[in-house]
């Protein structure tokens, strides 16, 4: 008698588990999808809906976007969202939230793991693929997504701080470029890419490697990086990751993609009251740390971005204990029912 693959068994079962769970309601002529995925009101909305799950489950996941979304108009609206998400331990997975909107209140209908047939049998085949490989060696770095959220700008910003405790010198955060992120059984290992002010006021880059698990983060190397050494890494990385990129991308090709939401975008009414006021804060949190006595005159130019709240990046004229005016430059993180946290406060070039 022939006897079955468990492999082969195991997609048959998974195709037909995620036939089974696809939400019948969804498939009918009403929905309809959401044409600008990167709108920030549908970003706030799906934000929105992580926060009311945490206040349920309390499993601390992260907005970091919505990817997709379709929207059914009756009385009110309800939107059925594909959101991106970061677990406690790190890992992105994506959530289907249900919301329903009229005039000026919402509410969360659910929100649970998103059953994705394509994705479990792409995991499936990578597992069969990768296994004689991973069980060998490291896993391999990839590319870090969302770069400029709050949460990888905060994490840079603790790793310049942390150098500045073991190497005693007067190192300043300015921002994070880029990063790469290599998957541990307890956590991850993250490698980014800064750029910090030195006691000169020199821009310099610099390499910070993190080791992050579920309680606790440390700092592993943190060195500046020479000209030709991240063209090198991108190289390497490149050629690592060819075989496996040819593959998904055959396998992904007709896959409906979204426009990818997290960039920013200028902030049109610059004097308005909250963003002045919110210039006039980051002034004041830097004074509180850094004690030199700027003065708030007035923002000039910002930018903001759609997180897990909102970033904004704001262009700011500050007068020193001399009188003299400065153009600075500060990123705010602000969650509207949270509070906010100045990420970093530079002079700008």
């Amino acid at each position: 008698m022939m006897r079955t693959s468990p492999l082969l068994a195991f997609l048959a079962v998974a195709s037909v588990l995620c036939a089974a769970a696809t939400p019948a309601a969804a498939l009918g002529a009403e929905w309809k999808s959401i044409k600008n995925v990167t709108d920030p009101h549908i970003q706030e909305l799906g934000a929105w809906a992580v926060a009311e799950h945490g206040k349920v489950a309390n499993d601390r996941l992260r907005f970091r976007k919505v990817v997709d979304g379709k929207l059914l108009v009756l009385v009110g609206v309800t939107y059925l969202l594909d959101v991106d998400a970061v677990r406690l331990d790190g890992k992105d997975a994506v959530y289907k939230a249900k919301v329903y909107e009229q005039d000026t209140s919402r509410k969360l209908i659910s929100f649970q793991p998103a059953s994705n047939c394509l994705l479990l049998l792409v995991a499936v085949a990578g597992i069969v693929l990768v296994y004689p490989v991973a069980t060998s060696a490291q896993q391999p770095w990839t590319p870090i997504e969302g770069i400029e959220s709050a949460y990888y700008q905060e994490l840079s910003a603790w790793a310049v701080s942390e150098h500045v405790k073991q190497a005693h010198d007067d190192l300043r955060y300015s921002k994070v470029t880029s990063g790469e992120e290599q998957k541990l059984p307890n956590g991850e290992k993250d490698r980014l890419f800064i750029v910090a002010v030195d006691g000169n006021g020199k821009d310099g880059k610099y390499q910070a490697v993190v080791v992050v698990d579920k309680t606790s983060r440390r700092l592993e190397s943190f060195a500046p990086i020479a000209k030709h050494k991240p063209q090198q890494l991108a190289m390497k990385t490149s050629l690592l990751l060819l075989p496996v990129a040819a593959v998904l991308c055959a396998i992904t090709a007709p896959i409906k993609s979204s426009p990818l939401p997290g960039g920013w975008a200028p902030i049109p009414d610059i004097d308005k009251p909250e963003i002045q006021e919110l210039g006039q804060w980051a002034v004041a949190e830097h004074v509180k740390q850094a004690k030199d006595g700027l003065k708030f005159t007035k923002v000039v130019k910002g930018e903001v971005q759609v997180v897990a709240g909102f970033n904004y990046r704001l262009d700011i004229h500050a007068k020193n204990s001399d009188g003299v005016d400065g153009a600075y430059r500060t990123v705010v993180w602000e969650l509207p029912t949270n509070g906010r946290r100045l990420i970093s406060f530079t002079k700008a070039n």
